[in-house]
């Protein structure tokens, strides 16, 4: 069961009461999910408590590409879907904001002609990711 909080959808395990549904501990940004991902890839996100929450995808050049959350979020698991459809291929990454709490991680968008897909060292996505500068 799936319950919509803003962009966010929140997710219970089958037969779960939404009144008892437990609260993680601790707040989590997770890995996106596939990555690398052709057209869609899922960000899943935890809350300890209700907070004010901002979820943001950028290409390398820092240019904000979409907002995926933006607003107050109760505490627990969620997951936001990226449609990158109309997106180049290429290395994105997202952040997260949640009070202090900043978090950023990369993800790769395969081409869609499935002609191939780029291939990116690690080395360079973060050599990459330290010249963008949040504002």
């Amino acid at each position: 069961m799936c319950v919509k909080v803003g962009n966010a959808v929140r997710a219970y395990d089958r037969g779960q009461d939404l009144n008892t549904a437990e609260v993680p501990s601790m707040l989590n940004l997770s890995e996106a999910f596939p990555n690398p991902f052709n057209s869609t890839t899922t960000i899943a996100f935890s809350l300890t408590e209700q907070q004010q929450v901002s979820l943001q995808v950028f290409d390398l050049s820092g240019r904000l590409v979409e907002t995926l959350v933006d607003g107050l979020v109760e505490a627990g698991s969620f997951s936001a879907v990226w449609n990158a459809d109309m997106q180049s291929t290429g290395v994105y990454y997202y952040h997260i904001q949640v009070g202090s709490f900043q978090q950023t991680i990369l993800m790769l968008n395969r081409t869609r002609s499935g002609v191939g897909y780029m291939v990116v060292g690690i080395a360079r996505m973060e050599s990459a990711l330290q010249m963008v500068v949040i504002s």
